[in-house]
C-alpha cells in the first residue's frame, strides 16, 4: 500500500530499508493515525533515546505490553510524560493518536533542542500560526521546530540544558547582550574543542617519536619507549615518503627546526599538546641577571642570543616590545620592562625597579628572531596536527612557495615582535607566502600575535603573477591579534588571478587590535579580516559563515584596486574582484568602525550604525552593535 507515485514513498522506503519499521508487516496503512506507542518506538529505533536507570511506571502499560521497553525507556529519558490519574499514578495512553504538538515536542527533546517559551516570545520574529498563541502549552516547542534561529545552550536548575536564542538584525540592549553571550559560549566551546582535540593523523611510512620527558637522544626514536629527547636528532634522520614525527603530549621543546616534505608532525600519548618555544631560555630559571650599575635598575642578562630579541613575555601573560632605537643607549630605558637588545654583544638589557627579574617573575621568555617551524620554499605534502607554538620572534609556522601544507588542531600564542627592518616587525601565527597552493589552517586556536593570526600574502612589482590557489582557513578561533586574518596580493603589473578558489569560513574572530600588539607604533588599521588597499585580483574567493566580534579599529578592511601604471599608484576600484561575503555575523562597539569596503562608489569607514547591504556585501550578513 506504499506505491512509488505517493509523496511519502521515499520517506517510508528510507525508514524501512534502515530496519526501523519492523513492527509493520505486509502493509503500512499510511493514512492511519499513528499512536503514541508507535511513535515512541520509531524514535527509539532511530537511536534517539538515551535511557536512564529510572524506570517510570504507567497504570496502562504493563511489562507484557508489546512496546513496554521502548515506552519506559523514552519516559526515563524525559522524552514523554504520562497523564495524571488523580490518585498518584499516571497513564501513558499508548493507543491514543499522537498529536502534531506532541510529535514536535518529542522530537525536540530527542535532539536535545530543549526550549523555554520565554526565550522566544520577545524581540524575535517567530513563525506565526493562527491557532497557536503564546498561551499554548507547546508554543515554544512549535516555534523551535519552525523558526530558523541561532542559539546557545544554558542550564536549568535541574542541570537540563535549554536554548537561548540569539536574535537577528541590527539591535541594541538585551538582544545584543544575548548575542554576545551566544558568541562567548561558542568561543569557549571552540577553544575547549581545539585544546582537547584528539590525535588526527594517519601514517603509512616510518614513525619517529620524541619526548622531552621520557626520551634520550642516543635512542633510535622508532618507538615510544626509545624516543628521542630533543629536536637535535631530527636533523640527522633520513625520512622516507609519508613518514611521521610524533611528539609526546606534555613535552616542551625549545628552539626551532625545519619541516621536511612528505612528512606529518603530530602528537602521541595523552594530555596537553606538545609545546614548542622559540625562546631559547626561561630567564627566570636559566642564566643570571646583574644590575649594570648599582641603583640604576638596569639589568643585563648573562645569556646570548643568535638573533634579535624583539619581545619579552613575563609570566606567560604580559608582553613588552623592544625599544626601537638607532643607537645602543640603555639610558633610554626609563620604566619597568623597558628593554634593549644589544646587537654587538647579543645581550638583553632590562629596566626593572622591583629587584632581580628572576626573583620578580616566575617565567621570562624571549621572542628571538626566527620562525619556530620553518617550511622552505618548494616543500610539499606536510601536515601539522595537535602541536602548540609559543614565543617566536618571527612566525609560528612560516611557509613560502609551498603546496599541500596543512595545519590543524594546533595552538599559537605570544608570537612576533622581532625587527624585520628598521621600522617593521615580524609576527604571524601561520604565514603562507606566494605561490602557495592547496594549503589550509583548520580548527586552530590563535591569540596574542603581534601582526596576523593567520595570513597568505605576497607583494612584487614584476610581471610574474603571485598565486594563492585553494587556500582554506576554516573553523579557527582567533583572538587579540592585530589582524586576526590577513591577506594581500600586491602584484601590480600582472593581470591574472592572485587569489583563486579560496575560502575563509566558520571562523570566530574576536577583539582584533586589543592584544599586546597594540604596543606597535602604527596603531590604526587593525581588523578582524585585513585585505589592505591593493590589487587582490581574485576569482571564486568566498568569506562566509564567520563571526567577527568587536575590534579596536575596523572589523574588516577588504578591497580590490587596479594599478595605474602612468601614475604608479592604486586608483581604479575593481569590485568584480572583491570576495563574496555570505552569512557573516559582525559585532562592533557603538561608535566604532565597521571597516573599509572599496567599490566604485562606496568606501565604508564611517561609524556605526548603518545598513550593511551595499557594495559586495550580501543581505545575509548580520550586524550587531554593542553599547559601551
Amino acid at each position: 500500500d506504499v506505491t512509488e507515485d505517493k509523496w511519502y514513498f521515499k520517506y517510508i522506503t528510507y525508514l524501512e530499508n534502515a530496519g526501523l519499521l519492523k513492527s509493520y508487516s505486509g502493509t503500512f496503512t499510511p493514512d492511519t493515525p499513528i499512536t503514541r506507542a508507535e511513535f515512541v518506538e520509531l524514535v527509539y529505533n532511530l537511536g534517539l533515546v538515551n535511557a536512564t536507570d529510572n524506570k517510570p511506571s504507567f497504570s496502562d502499560v504493563k511489562e507484557d505490553h508489546t512496546r513496554y521497553n521502548v515506552i519506559v525507556s523514552a519516559a526515563s529519558a524525559g522524552l514523554v510524560n504520562g497523564y495524571d490519574n488523580g490518585d498518584g499514578t499516571f497513564a501513558f495512553k499508548p493507543d491514543n493518536t499522537i498529536t502534531r504538538a506532541e510529535v514536535v515536542t518529542v522530537i525536540n527533546r530527542a535532539l536535545g533542542r530543549n526550549i523555554k517559551a520565554f526565550t522566544v516570545t520577545e524581540n524575535y520574529p517567530v513563525t506565526k500560526f493562527s491557532d497557536v498563541d503564546a498561551t499554548h502549552w507547546a508554543y515554544g516547542q512549535i516555534a523551535e521546530a519552525t523558526t530558523t534561529h541561532q542559539y546557545y545552550c544554558d542550564k536549568l536548575a535541574s542541570s537540563l540544558s535549554y536554548e537561548v536564542w540569539a536574535p537577528k538584525g541590527l539591535r541594541f540592549g538585551t538582544d545584543t547582550e544575548i548575542m554576545i553571550a551566544y558568541v562567548d559560549k561558542l568561543a569557549d566551546a571552540k577553544k575547549n574543542e581545539i585544546l582537547n582535540s584528539k590525535n588526527d593523523i594517519t601514517v603509512t611510512g616510518s614513525t619517529y617519536y620524541v619526548s622531552s620527558m621520557n626520551g634520550n637522544d642516543e635512542n633510535d626514536g622508532l618507538t615510544p619507549e626509545t624516543a628521542f629527547a630533543s629536536l637535535m636528532p631530527l636533523n640527522r634522520i633520513r625520512l622516507e615518503k609519508d613518514s611521521a614525527i610524533l611528539f609526546e603530549r606534555g613535552s616542551l621543546f625549545r628552539g626551532h627546526f625545519t619541516a621536511k616534505s612528505n612528512c606529518t608532525y603530530g602528537a602521541y600519548g595523552e594530555g596537553p599538546k606538545p609545546k614548542f618555544y622559540g625562546s631559547p631560555y626561561d630567564g627566570a630559571v636559566t642564566g643570571t641577571w646583574v644590575e649594570t650599575v648599582q641603583g640604576s635598575n638596569i639589568w643585563v642578562y648573562s645569556e646570548t642570543f643568535s638573533g634579535d630579541v624583539g619581545t619579552i613575555i613575563f609570566d606567560h601573560k604580559e608582553a613588552a616590545i623592544k625599544k626601537c632605537l638607532t643607537e645602543n643607549n640603555v639610558t633610554y630605558l626609563k620604566k619597568n620592562n623597558d628593554f634593549w637588545f644589544d646587537g654587538a654583544s647579543n645581550k638583553v638589557y632590562l629596566y626593572l625597579d622591583k629587584g632581580n627579574p628572576a626573583k620578580v617573575y616566575k617565567s621570562i621568555e624571549f621572542n628571538e628572531k626566527t620562525n619556530i617551524m620553518g617550511v622552505p620554499g618548494g616543500s610539499t605534502n606536510i601536515t601539522f596536527d595537535n602541536l602548540a607554538f609559543f614565543y617566536g620572534g618571527s612566525h609560528g609556522i612560516g611557509c613560502g612557495g609551498v603546496t599541500e601544507v596543512h595545519v590543524q588542531n594546533c595552538e599559537f600564542g605570544w608570537i612576533g615582535g622581532s625587527m624585520q627592518n628598521e621600522t617593521a616587525r615580524f609576527g604571524n601565527g601561520v604565514e603562507f607566502w606566494a605561490p602557495s597552493i592547496n594549503c589550509s589552517v583548520k580548527n586552530c586556536y590563535v591569540y596574542e600575535v603581534y601582526d596576523a593570526g593567520i595570513t597568505f600574502q605576497q607583494k612584487g612589482n614584476g610581471s610574474t603573477d603571485m598565486i594563492f590557489n585553494n587556500i582554506v582557513f576554516d573553523g579557527n578561533l582567533i583572538e587579540r591579534c592585530v589582524y586576526n586574518i590577513e591577506y594581500f596580493g600586491r602584484q601590480y603589473n600582472g593581470n591574472n588571478d592572485v587569489i583563486a578558489n579560496t575560502t575563509i569560513s566558520n571562523n570566530i574572530l574576536r577583539f582584533a587590535g586589543e592584544g599586546w600588539g597594540k604596543q606597535r607604533p602604527d596603531k590604526g588599521g587593525t581588523a578582524g579580516i585585513k585585505g589592505w588597499d591593493t590589487k587582490n585580483i581574485s576569482s571564486n574567493f568566498v568569506i562566509r559563515d564567520n563571526i567577527i566580534d568587536r575590534g579596536a579599529d575596523n572589523l574588516i578592511h577588504i578591497s580590490s584596486l587596479a594599478w595605474d601604471i602612468a601614475k604608479q599608484s592604486l586608483t581604479t576600484k575593481t569590485p568584480q574582484y572583491l570576495p563574496s561575503m555570505i552569512n557573516n555575523v559582525y559585532i562592533q562597539y557603538e561608535g566604532g568602525k565597521f571597516g573599509i569596503w572599496n567599490t566604485y562608489s562606496i568606501k565604508f569607514n564611517d561609524t556605526l550604525p548603518y545598513t550593511l547591504v551595499t557594495g559586495g556585501c550580501e543581505n545575509t550578513n548580520e550586524l550587531y552593535v554593542v553599547k559601551k
